[in-house]
């Protein structure tokens, strides 16, 4: 990730709260956590993201899963979905 930059005017946020579950099916280039954590299951895959942290996604025909892991001080989740 580092060196790579970002187009700004690509950038959508998401808010999870607790219980929801977002499908991406168009997948973005970068997500990356503004605050909570999160849960992505990608190819099969589980990952999760801490505030900050940023995961880069290549193309695929599956959805992508993306769901707030809860813990007492991380409150809803917030995500900037980074498209190239």
């Amino acid at each position: 990730m580092l060196g790579k930059k970002l187009n700004r005017n690509a950038v959508k946020t998401l808010t999870l709260a607790e219980g929801e579950v977002r499908c991406l099916t168009h997948l973005p280039a970068y997500v990356r956590v503004r605050s909570g954590y999160a849960w992505i299951t990608y190819k099969g895959k589980d990952i999760v993201l801490s505030p900050g942290e940023m995961a880069e996604f290549e193309p695929t025909r599956n959805m992508t899963i993306v769901t707030p892991v809860l813990t007492r001080r991380a409150g809803p989740l917030e995500i900037e979905i980074h498209e190239n």
